[in-house]
């Protein structure tokens, strides 16, 4: 699916770990009309890169799960999810630790 000249960022990859590692992957996209910071970077080649990663990611059947206005609409979506869930301490002290709380686990450092 990825050549060897596929230019991808950082949490492109990160996306296609979670796939391979068979972790839980939430999706999120700016609603169409939503307004841009003014750091955001209307690059043809970037909004290119971008196009093709959601069309491996449709290839792979995972689609855009949340979409958001703001930021505040990510967090409170995933707070819907299992991720808001509150973990029972029998779960802390299995041997089998759920794949979306390892995903939480491994992807909550600094970036």
């Amino acid at each position: 699916m990825l050549s060897q000249k596929s230019a991808i960022s950082y949490t492109q990859w990160e996306a296609y770990l979670a796939i391979l590692h068979d972790k839980r992957l939430f999706i999120a996209e700016p609603e169409e009309k939503v307004a841009r910071e003014s750091s955001y970077c209307n690059d043809s080649a970037k909004i290119k890169r971008q196009s093709l990663h959601r069309d491996r990611l449709k290839a792979l059947d995972r689609c855009v799960e949340i979409t958001f206005a703001k930021a505040d609409d990510i967090t409170i979506e995933l707070l819907l999810t299992e991720v808001g869930k509150p973990i029972s301490p029998s779960l802390l002290s299995s041997s089998e630790i759920p794949n979306w709380l390892l995903a939480i686990a491994f992807s909550s450092g600094n970036n």
